[in-house]
């Protein structure tokens, strides 16, 4: 998948998620488009989703639900479209996997492979808005740093932004990078990410395998960082939550494989197996998964299980919770007197508010 196309495919994901709730009026659910619909999704799972066999799995049981009648009595379409999706994921375990209705008219294929410049301005003016995944930058107590980072757009754009905050952050004993709310994005941006924190010379960071080419991409870092590197050697901890997806699962996975950082948090949801919308008849889609992650170090990802942290804890705690643990790390390092006795103070003072 190149960065043009899946820039665009999260620029339709943030419309169809709008589309879905908008005011206009819905399509009439006749028993031929639900016809159509089932009949187009099982296509589409037969012929894209990575494990061919699941794929066809997925295909039969919506048939056979159709010709038991089991959709009959439907008249809204987001009840249509969210039993069709609990349907397929149950088969299959993929929270990546879901089949929405939009209004107006999904695009074409074509027009998804094949944005326009307007399209594109606007993709970057959206990734802009919301600073390319940055929320917050600051150093806590102790000269610990926080990196709160709910989204992993583009890799390009998105690279003078992190470059920056990592500047800022260049002076730190140690680093929490909180990834709770981050829901996923471009594997390109999680190679970016990483590259920070693991080398100095490139690393392989992950692949990509695609059914559809039957090839294999892979990502690696980068040498040339807009930013200062912050080694391999400082402290690093991931925070975590149930809803840590996709893409903030890869970083977390990767970066625990090449023993980078340690986790704390909540066991993350489990989405290894990235893809893109297909449109289903005029007013439909399907968000199809038709690749699936493979780390070099491992062999395997975690599809369906998630990522356990090495300190469990809730999603709420996590983050106080690692602030003690990274103080204690550093303390270890610190050899400076007054950096010691003031990170000494400040764990003091944190373990007060426990």
């Amino acid at each position: 998948m190149n960065k043009k196309k899946g820039s665009l495919i999260l620029l339709l994901l943030a419309f169809i998620t709008t589309f879905a709730y908008s005011e206009s009026e819905p399509v009439v659910l006749t028993l031929e488009l639900k016809e159509d619909v089932v009949s187009e999704t099982a296509a589409i799972l037969i012929s894209d989703y990575v494990e061919p066999e699941v794929g066809r799995a997925m295909a039969d049981a919506l048939t056979q639900s159709l010709n038991a009648g089991e959709y009959a009595a439907i008249t809204d379409v987001t009840v249509f479209t969210d039993m069709l999706t609990s349907q397929i994921r149950e088969i299959s375990n993929d929270e990546h996997l879901w089949i929405a209705y939009s209004d107006p008219p999904m695009q074409t294929s074509d027009e998804i492979d094949n944005p326009t410049p307007q399209e594109e301005a606007d993709w970057l003016a959206m990734q802009q808005h919301f600073n390319f995944g940055l929320n917050a930058v600051s150093k806590l107590r102790g000269n610990i740093g926080y990196l709160d980072y709910t989204a992993f757009m583009d890799a390009e754009p998105s690279a003078p932004a992190i470059g920056n905050a990592m500047d800022f952050l260049q002076h730190t004993g140690g680093l929490i990078i909180d990834l709770r709310k981050n829901s996923g994005g471009m594997p390109d941006a999680v190679a970016l990410l990483a590259s920070y924190f693991v080398g100095p010379e490139q690393v392989h960071f992950n692949s990509i395998f695609w059914r559809d080419t039957d090839t294999t991409e892979e990502f690696w870092t980068r040498t040339d960082l807009e930013g200062t590197w912050y080694g391999k050697d400082r402290p690093v901890i991931i925070l975590t939550s149930s809803e840590t997806f996709s893409a903030a699962e890869d970083f977390t996975y990767g970066m625990k494989a090449n023993k980078r950082a340690i986790v704390v948090g909540e066991t993350t949801r489990g989405g290894a197996n990235p893809g893109g919308i297909k449109r289903v008849s005029s007013n439909f889609s399907i968000w199809i998964s038709s690749g699936k992650a493979i780390n070099p170090i491992t062999g395997s990802n975690w599809e369906g299980t998630g990522i356990t942290p090495d300190h469990l804890t809730s999603a709420e705690n996590a983050r106080i919770e690692a602030e003690k643990r990274l103080l204690e790390l550093v303390i270890a390092r610190t050899d400076d007197p007054q950096a010691k006795h003031d990170r000494q103070q400040a764990l003091e003072a944190l373990e007060a508010e426990l």
